[in-house]
């Protein structure tokens, strides 16, 4: 989570107040530091942030809309909760949009995608390093966006984006049951592997017969060696 101090700028651009609580409130929940089922009182956080209610509703709105807060029939309002009993379906649309945004990024990626993928793989790479959890999880979230970015279909990133932040909250959740840190060397090995999978990942789209209908393309070809050349 930034620290930010809510009155450290008192004259902010219009919107730039929805925006703070906005990217704040968003960065706590994906990290849990606001437990899903936690209540959301639109007056505290007025008082937090020294704003009045208006740009407060209009970032919970935002975030309603994001799926990561809820209204409940008597008009409270809380951290959604992470749903256990579909994982499994989740985990089948999370699979599903890394085939085929990964297949989209290497048909329609531009070269000033590449360094910003290439950016996030190496960030990825220094938060297993440091054992940085939170860096880990965010930067893999954000390599995925990336990849998505890269594809130009906007409908598919914004449903991505939705899944990424669900597997945010989950990760966050599973490595809190180890109070914050890495589980031992078999898992440690493990996520030291992931940068290699990510790679392997960045190039299935070529490999995927049934999923890239030109595989053999100059631009499919292409990605796969640029995105081989960040490791």
């Amino acid at each position: 989570m930034r620290d930010i101090d809510p009155g450290s700028h008192p004259e902010r651009k219009r919107g730039s107040g929805v925006k703070m609580v906005y990217d704040l409130l968003r960065d706590e929940i994906l990290d849990l530091k606001l437990a899903p089922g936690s209540p959301i009182d639109e007056v505290q956080l007025a008082e937090r942030f020294k704003m009045s209610r208006t740009p407060i509703r209009e970032a919970l709105v935002r975030l309603a809309g994001d799926g990561l807060i809820e209204t409940l029939p008597n008009r409270s309002t809380m951290v959604s909760n992470i749903d256990f009993l579909n994982l499994s379906t989740f985990f089948d649309a999370l699979v599903l949009m890394y085939r085929v945004t990964t297949r989209l990024a290497a048909q329609n990626h531009r070269p000033e995608d590449l360094p910003s993928i290439r950016r996030f793989h190496e960030d990825y790479s220094a938060a297993i390093e440091a054992r940085d959890t939170l860096a880990m999880i965010a930067t893999n979230a954000a390599f995925h966006a990336a990849i998505a970015e890269a594809g130009r279909n906007p409908y598919f990133t914004g449903l991505f984006r939705r899944l990424l932040d669900e597997g945010r909250r989950i990760l966050r959740l599973y490595y809190q049951s180890y109070d914050e840190l890495f589980p031992g060397s078999s898992s440690m090995n493990m996520l030291r592997s992931l940068p290699r999978s990510r790679h392997a990942m960045s190039r299935r789209p070529i490999a995927w017969a049934r999923f890239t209908p030109n595989r053999s393309s100059p631009r499919c070809r292409s990605f796969s060696a640029a995105t081989a050349s960040s490791t």
